[in-house]
């Protein structure tokens, strides 16, 4: 995992709209309106808020897991504590938690440190599903950590990646029963910044030449 750069912020915003796997939902989301929204902020020392947000799920759509990361020089167990009652609000059961460095693999992204598993069930028309509308927020407590603890990339190596954070929609689009890998935008690839770096160098050269002339 590598830092990114966005850890001296007291709150970080990761936005999910990037289909890498799978069939979208049905509403077209963008990097400013996403699916899935997911918020960390600073709230006291050894302790932040990470909220959860479905943004635009339509038609029976759900979320089943979702994945993030953690600092792994940081050699604590983060206690996670539900806010119930707002901001939180939904009939969704909570989730159940893991937290294993590098040992949840999201699709054909891998890995990431910290896991939410939400209810799947059918029963009662999915009721305890985390659905359309649904905010889950919980106080996160350990030592030593603030948001920019949870700024790391997925672990290189898979076929998608490595992302901030991924998760699982269900039931896509819009209730038809298919399913995809969203995640946060992807790191810039080293080629990437590699052919950028060269294009710069090739007008800065250009420049220098035509001056000559």
């Amino acid at each position: 995992m590598a830092l990114t750069g966005l850890s001296q912020a007291a709150t970080i915003n990761y936005n999910i709209h990037n289909n890498y796997s799978g069939i979208s939902p049905a509403y077209p989301a963008t990097a400013a309106d996403p699916w899935l929204r997911m918020t960390i902020a600073d709230v006291a020392t050894d302790q932040v808020a990470i909220t959860f947000e479905a943004v635009h799920l339509t038609g029976g759509e759900f979320v089943s897991e979702w994945d993030f990361n953690f600092q792994p020089e940081v050699p604590t167990t983060l206690t996670f504590s539900p806010v119930i009652g707002l901001p939180s609000s939904g009939s969704y059961d909570l989730p159940v938690i893991g937290q294993v460095a590098n040992s949840y693999k999201a699709g054909s992204d891998k890995y990431y440190d910290i896991n939410l598993m939400f209810e799947s069930s059918n029963a009662n028309s999915g009721v305890k599903r985390f659905t359309q509308g649904d905010v889950l927020v919980y106080n996160v407590t350990g030592s030593g950590i603030t948001a920019g603890s949870f700024d790391y990339y997925s672990d290189p190596g898979g076929a998608a990646g490595p992302f901030h954070s991924a998760a699982h929609i269900q039931n896509t689009p819009n209730g038809e029963g298919c399913s995809v890998w969203v995640s946060t935008a992807p790191e810039p690839s080293a080629a990437i910044y590699s052919l950028l770096t060269a294009t710069v160098g090739f007008a800065l050269s250009r420049k220098r030449r035509d001056s000559q002339l």
